[in-house]
Parts: structure tokens; C-alpha cells; sequence
């Protein structure tokens, strides 16, 4: 046997991998200075109303959302202290570009006022993995070279870093710029060879370079938000916001900003202080020289009055859309403009808050607002001051919308837009659902938004427009004047024209036609005092129209007259341009259709009132829609009464949009096989019958114009109604006379329950079975006798009778009964 030899053998201890504790932590802190906006601003920043990437900085309770973070405010006023402990203007480009040894990163500086620049290098890791597991530190080295103005470069600094890093450490290096003429160029240098291998990392990147002019500044005129935090609270440079209080403006001395009211009587004056009414706005922005027209536009340039006017409507309370009894104001404008833009395109988005208008006339900048007119500046035409023939025109149905989608900026979204929809369901009918879009400039609340869509909406339906020409007569018109015009052949009826005189004791005004005008219409003329003045109709005599009350100032001679009617309405329209032809002494003028119930369709959902203009037939009336018959009980005088009621739908155009000129209706029921039976002529959508009958109904209706045409008859559903029962009883005792001289004496008599009759229907005949029967008379209740005078002698006719009640409801005829004029000759002579 071999013997095996040998020796015992050792054995090691297993090594457990260490990782080295990071060495160093980036501690690199941000400061901000940002520019707000031209100053004063009325301020009202703290802790809650600046952000970091949309996070407050602090909360209502005094506790802070960031670590060691601080800010300052300075309003922008002339004398404001410069910012401590921020000596330099500094301009941060974010770069995030890596860096390798292959590829140094070059930027090229321009900008020949700055004093230095601050380069920050990031390490997103430092660290090596050795042989045996153990994580340890390492070095990487890079470098900083310049050139200036196209020269050679020339190393600045030289930065090697050793330390053990798992996260992103950076570091900020200044380098101070010689003087230059064109300029300089960074170079960043990597010194260190790149990492080939994952248990190696060494990468280096360029985060940012600053751009730094050295001076110690305090910004006169504009207001700044100093703000200073760590780094390390975020990955990359964040977003700053902030919601102060803007600029402190020119407003009215009367006017309290914060209650939006306004005191007694206002004198013309200002004084400093913040709003956001858009009227003010406006006149800050046109009368600043610092950054609006200022240098252009002067206060005595602007009718500071109807302004003061407009302003008033913004402050006014309106429903909130929220329910219940909340108010808002009208307008409000929250805009914060942050780059240079066309004056006039500013001016004109500034006037959009208020719906307004501006142009330049008469050597001044002029503003108008698409409000209620105000009475004392209303004006009036008629076709005797008008030169030729009025056009009229209105857009296509294609263009006509029924819906608006509104964008706005939200405040509970940091200001982002959101969009908000209105809709009308009145106009869907007429024009189908067709939407608009459009951009609620300045506007932060989702019901103003609404209100703006709903008066774009209100707007373009309303798009008549009539172009003029008229004489002298248009030196009082601007742009924005309301004024009211009578056109004859477009109404039908003369609502206008001249007057010849006016006798102020008998307050009688002598026109140069016959009118239409009926007492209690409204008489429009302008008067000596410059003003259209209104005045009740009291007697129309001819051509002579007796007003109520007297005029303030005596009508001018050959003044224009127009009148407003109860049943037709004038046109009213505002002037939207406004050409003067120097060689024809005329003036031409575009108006845009106006409609007083807008602003309460807008505001308060109110109905959209459109009053009849016309009262020449359109064509065709068609017929009434959706007839409902129904009935209902009631107690009168200890007795209980049956109703019947039928409600109609109006007829409608092809736009589905009830037709304009239908003016009234006519109504018929009947009960069973009975006939027809009229109900009064009425302007209204429904009717009742009282103390019917138990029995089947039939309602039927036609529609009637303003020319007398009318539809044909749209007839309900057989309806079953509860009523009385039984029905109305026949005369008794029908009788017919034999002895009557060249006459029959017909006489009846009425039964029990009989109360309600109103008349007794009679019918005759040749013929003893009643053929070709015809009617006799309709004797008034009581009464119960009826002579049929004028037969010759001898004529034989033959009677039925039946009762009609007060609504309507006939009993059953009676039989016939025979009757003859006297035969007698003693009753003819004295023979």
C-alpha cells in the first residue's frame, strides 16, 4: 500500500464590505431678486402669498413649509433702500450640460457691463469600489480658462475635490472679468480621465453660470421680491410666484377702493391709491409716462366724467352664480403684463374688462362702454333726416352662436387658465348648438368669466346694423351714442317725422303728417336745451299731439320727432363708426343694434326682451304648437265649479324662434258632438272655461299677425274633463202665436237651475220636418219672448229653441212647434 503524505491545511476569515461615510455635503444656498413691475405697489406679501414651485412659503399659522429660507420686499417707491446683503445683479442661465475630458463645455459672454461670473459645477456622485466590496472616496480634478475679447485662454483656477460623495455636491466659482471690448469666453476643463467602469464615478457636469454686475442698487420705480434658500431643498432652480397688491394708482377722492363706493359728489380730483376697477386702469396706463402714453396723452385729454360713469357700473353688485344672496362686483381686472406690447392693442384688452370701446375724436382719446344708455344723451332719427334709404344687414346664421367656452386664470390654480362654459337654450333653438371661444383677459373669476361669455353670446345674436346718411343733425353724434330711429316702411305705421309748431299754453306740438300715435304713447323731440326730451301723449287731435306735462326747454324749429308705442317699439341702435364728408356736409353712420334687456339677460339671467319693430306681415303664420287641455275644481259661493284650461306654445320661424309679428289668438271649444264655440280674442298662451260639464273636450287655436293673417287651426288631443253632470236643459213650453197681424209671437219659458243662461238660440223652417232650418235670433236671458214681424198673412213657419250659458254650453233643440201669421180679416180691417 503507497502511504499518502502530507500537511494540514489553514483557512481565512470572510471580509464584509465597507462603505465609506460621505465627506462633504452641498450646501450651496439660492438668492433671487426679481422685478415685480414698475412701482408703487400696495404690497400685502408675507409668507403665505409667495411661492416656491407653487408652495407657500409659510402658512396662516406661522409655520414655515422650507428650512432656512428668508425674503424681502420693496414696493417701488423713489427713495426704497437697496436689498441687504445683495450687493450684485446677478442673471442665472441654467446649463445642466456634462462634462467630460473629451469635450470641454465653452460659453461665449457678450454682455461687456458685467463684472464677474459665477460658474456652479455639480458632482452627482464621488465614490470607487474596491477589490474587496469596500466603497471608498476618490478625486476628480477639472479647471477654468478665459478668453478675452477673441484671444488665446489662459487658466483662471484650478479645483481638484477628494472626497466620498453618493449624492449631487456642487460648487460655485466667481471669476472676475477683465476689462474687454467685445467680450469674453469660459472654458471648463475636465482634467480627470473619465470612468470607464460602473465601480467607478467621477462625473462632472456644468449646472449654471451667472452673469454678476457688482453695484449696490435700489431699483427706484420698481418693485422687487428678494428671496434666499437652500439648494438642496430642490433638484433644479425653482419657480418663485407671488400675489401682491399692484400698483398704487390715480382714483376719484371720493372714491373708497376697498368698499368700492363712492361718496357725494365728486369733484374731479384724485389721489393715490390701489384698485382693480378696469376704468382706472385703464386711465393709469394712458396717462403714466414712465411705461403707458403718458408722454402722449395728457388728463385733459380724456373724459375723466363718463369714465368716472363706467368705473361706477364696474363697482356695482351682481349675483355671484354661487346661489343664495351673494353679490360681486360687475368688472374686476387682475392682470399682471409682463413684456412690451402695441399701446393700442394694451389699451383696447384694458377697455375689453369693461366692455368697452376707445377711440381717438375730436382731439380726444375717447372710451365707451356697451352699458345701459344714459337718457340725457339719447338721440333720434326718422327718414326725414335721413338722406336716402337706410340700410340694414346682420350676419350670417353661420356666424351666429348659442354657446361660449370662456378661458380665465384661476386663482385656486395658481393662475393657470381654466376654461368655463355658458350656454342658452333659447338661442340653441334658434341657431342650433354653435360655440365660440374667447379669452377673459384680466378676469379671475369663473362667474364674471360667465358673464363675459354670456355678453359676447347676447352680443352676436344682436348683430343688426344700420348704416345712414344724415345731415347737420350728426355733429352730436360719437362713437357710443344710442339713438332711437323711426322707419315707416319698416314698422308699417308713421312714428316720425317734423314738427311746424308749438303752443306751449295748450302743450300742443303741430307735426308736418298724420301719425299713428294714440294717447298714452311717448312723444321724443330735441328741444332748445340740446337734449331729446320725453313726454307722454295726452289727445291726439289730427296733426296735433297734447302732451301731459310741458317740455323743460321749447322744441327748435323743424325739430325731428319720433314716437315710442305701446304695441311697437322703436329701433334703437349705438353708433359704432362714425365719416363725415366735408363736400356733401353729411354724415354717415353705422350703428349696431341696442337692446336695453341685455344687461339684465347678462347679470341676472333675466329673459331677453325683444319688442315687435314691425308690424308689416312676414309671410306665412304658422301654426300654435303643443296644446294642453286640462281642468280643475274650485268652491265658489258654496258650490263646486269645474275650470276647464288650455295652454298653446307659440308658433315658430324656421330659426325655431317664436315669430315676431304674431300679435294675438283665436280660440274655440266644444264639448262631444256640440259645435264650436269662441272664446274672446286674447293675447296670451292660454285660456280658462268655468262650470263646465263632464265630457270630452276639443280645444283648437290660430295664431293671428299684425296684418290680420292668421294659421290655420292646431287642434288638441280628445281630452275627458269632470264637470257638472247631466246637461244644460231645454226650454219649456215652446209656443208659436196664430193671431198676430202680419207677425208671429214665439215664447218659451226655462226650467229650474237655469241662472246661468245666457242667451235662447232660436231656429225656423218652411218645412214641417225642420229642413234647411235657419237662424232666427240669440234673445238675451231673461227674456222669453221674440216677434217675428213683417210676414205677409197666412205665412206658416215652423220653431225650435235651445239655451246657451254663460261659457258656452248648449242644451238640446226642442221640438218643433208650428206658428202663422193671423189669416183673420177682422184682424187686418175694420170690417
Amino acid at each position: 500500500m503507497e502511504a499518502i503524505t502530507g500537511a494540514k491545511g489553514g483557512s481565512q476569515k470572510q471580509h464584509t464590505p465597507v462603505e465609506q461615510p460621505d465627506s462633504a455635503q452641498s450646501m450651496a444656498r439660492c438668492r433671487m431678486l426679481l422685478a415685480l413691475g414698475e412701482g408703487e405697489f400696495a404690497g400685502g406679501l408675507d409668507a403665505t402669498s409667495i411661492f416656491l414651485d407653487g408652495t407657500p412659503l409659510g402658512n396662516a399659522d406661522g409655520t414655515m413649509n422650507f428650512e432656512n429660507v428668508s425674503w424681502e420686499f420693496r414696493p417701488g417707491t423713489q427713495t426704497q433702500t437697496p436689498i441687504p446683503g445683495f450687493p450684485a445683479v446677478e442673471n442665472e442661465t441654467t446649463v445642466g450640460v456634462s462634462l467630460t475630458k473629451a469635450t470641454p463645455w465653452t460659453r461665449a459672454l457678450s454682455n461687456t457691463q458685467i463684472d464677474a461670473v459665477l460658474v456652479r459645477i455639480g458632482i452627482p456622485g464621488l465614490q470607487q469600489q474596491e477589490n474587496d466590496g469596500d466603497i471608498v472616496g476618490t478625486t476628480v480634478k477639472y479647471h477654468i480658462d478665459l478668453a478675452v475679447d477673441g484671444g488665446a485662454f489662459s487658466t483662471v483656477m484650478t479645483r481638484t475635490v477628494t472626497e466620498k460623495l453618493s449624492s449631487l455636491y456642487e460648487l460655485t466659482h466667481r471669476i472676475n472679468l477683465p476689462k474687454a471690448s467685445t467680450g469674453w469666453q469660459i472654458r471648463v476643463v475636465r482634467d480627470t480621465d473619465d470612468s470607464t467602469s460602473q465601480m467607478l464615478q467621477n462625473k462632472t457636469q456644468v449646472q449654471a453660470i451667472t452673469e454678476v454686475i457688482d453695484a449696490r442698487l435700489r431699483y427706484p420705480h420698481t418693485a422687487l421680491l428678494y428671496v434666499s434658500f437652500n439648494a438642496k431643498s430642490f433638484n433644479n432652480i425653482p419657480k418663485v410666484s407671488c400675489k401682491p397688491k399692484g400698483r398704487i394708482i390715480r382714483i376719484p377722492s371720493n372714491y373708497d377702493p376697498i368698499a368700492r363706493t363712492y361718496s357725494g359728489t365728486w369733484d374731479g380730483t384724485f389721489k393715490w391709491g390701489w384698485t382693480n376697477n378696469p376704468a382706472w386702469i385703464w386711465f393709469d396706463v394712458l396717462t403714466e409716462p414712465r411705461f403707458g402714453l403718458g408722454r402722449r396723452v395728457t388728463a385733459q385729454m380724456l373724459d375723466k366724467w363718463e369714465l368716472y360713469r363706467i368705473a361706477q357700473r364696474c363697482d356695482q353688485k351682481v349675483p355671484d352664480g354661487k346661489g343664495g344672496d351673494g353679490t360681486e362686483p360687475r368688472f374686476m381686472f387682475d392682470v399682471y403684463i409682463q413684456s412690451q406690447a402695441d399701446a393700442w392693442q394694451v389699451i383696447k384688452d384694458i377697455a375689453a374688462g369693461f366692455n368697452g370701446m376707445t377711440f381717438w375724436g375730436n382731439n380726444m382719446f375717447n372710451v365707451v362702454s356697451d352699458m345701459p344708455a344714459d337718457t340725457s344723451k339719447l338721440q333720434i332719427l326718422t327718414r326725414a333726416s335721413v338722406v336716402g334709404k337706410p340700410v340694414y344687414s346682420s350676419g350670417s346664421e353661420k356666424t351666429r352662436f348659442s354657446s361660449a367656452l370662456i378661458n380665465f386664470s384661476d386663482p385656486d390654480n395658481h393662475y393657470q387658465d381654466r376654461t368655463t362654459a355658458v350656454m342658452f337654450p333659447d338661442l340653441v333653438k334658434q341657431f342650433k348648438f354653435k360655440q365660440t371661444q374667447i379669452t377673459a383677459i384680466g378676469c379671475t373669476r369663473e362667474s364674471e368669466a360667465q358673464r363675459r361669455g354670456g355678453w359676447a353670446v347676447y352680443s352676436n345674436s344682436l348683430d343688426r346694423i344700420i348704416t345712414l346718411q344724415t345731415g347737420l343733425d350728426g355733429y352730436v353724434y360719437v362713437p357710443g351714442t344710442v339713438f332711437a330711429f323711426a322707419d315707416e316702411r319698416l314698422s308699417g305705421r308713421v312714428y316720425g317725422g317734423r314738427i311746424t309748431g308749438y303752443n306751449a299754453g295748450l302743450k300742443a306740438v303741430t307735426t308736418d303728417r298724420g301719425t299713428s300715435a294714440v294717447a298714452g304713447d311717448t312723444l321724443m323731440i330735441r328741444t332748445r336745451g340740446g337734449t331729446v326730451e320725453s313726454r307722454v301723449i295726452q289727445a291726439v287731435n289730427g296733426t296735433q299731439l297734447v302732451v301731459a306735462t310741458p317740455f323743460t326747454a321749447e322744441p327748435l324749429p323743424n325739430a325731428v320727432f319720433v314716437i315710442d308705442a305701446g304695441q311697437l317699439r322703436l329701433q334703437y341702435f349705438r353708433v359704432t363708426n362714425l365719416r363725415f364728408d366735408d363736400e356733401e356736409n353729411t354724415f354717415t353712420i353705422t350703428g349696431a343694434e341696442y337692446n336695453a334687456s341685455k344687461y339684465d339677460a347678462v347679470d341676472n339671467n333675466a329673459r331677453l326682451d325683444t319688442p315687435p319693430i314691425s308690424l308689416i306681415p312676414t309671410g306665412l303664420v304658422n301654426q300654435p304648437t303643443n296644446i294642453v287641455v286640462a281642468s280643475y275644481d274650485a268652491v265658489r259661493q258654496g258650490q263646486r265649479v269645474a275650470t276647464l284650461t288650455a295652454s298653446w306654445d307659440a308658433p315658430v320661424d324656421k330659426n325655431g324662434k317664436p315669430q315676431a309679428d304674431v300679435i294675438a289668438y283665436r280660440v274655440q271649444w266644444k264639448r262631444g258632438d256640440n259645435e264650436w264655440v269662441n272664446v274672446p280674442e286674447t293675447g296670451l298662451r292660454n285660456i280658462e272655461v268655468p262650470g263646465i260639464f263632464e265630457g270630452d273636450y276639443l280645444v283648437r287655436v290660430r295664431a293671428i299677425n299684425s296684418g290680420g293673417a292668421s294659421s290655420l287651426w292646431a287642434t288638441s288631443a280628445l281630452t275627458h274633463l269632470k264637470g257638472r253632470a247631466g246637461e244644460v236643459p231645454k226650454p219649456v213650453g215652446l209656443k208659436a202665436s196664430e193671431d198676430v197681424v202680419f207677425g208671429i209671437n214665439v215664447t218659451w219659458g226655462f226650467p229650474a237651475n237655469t241662472g246661468d243662461t245666457l242667451s235662447t238660440e232660436l231656429q225656423y223652417s218652411i218645412a214641417a220636418d225642420g229642413s234647411n232650418p235657419m237662424l232666427l235670433a240669440s234673445v238675451p236671458y231673461p227674456q222669453k219672448l221674440y216677434q217675428q214681424m213683417g210676414l205677409k198673412a197666412g205665412q206658416e213657419f215652423w220653431y225650435q229653441a235651445r239655451l246657451v250659458d254663460r261659457i258656452g254650453n248648449q242644451s238640446g233643440w226642442t221640438d218643433w212647434v208650428r206658428g202663422q201669421a193671423s189669416i183673420d180679416v177682422s184682424d187686418i180691417t175694420d170690417a
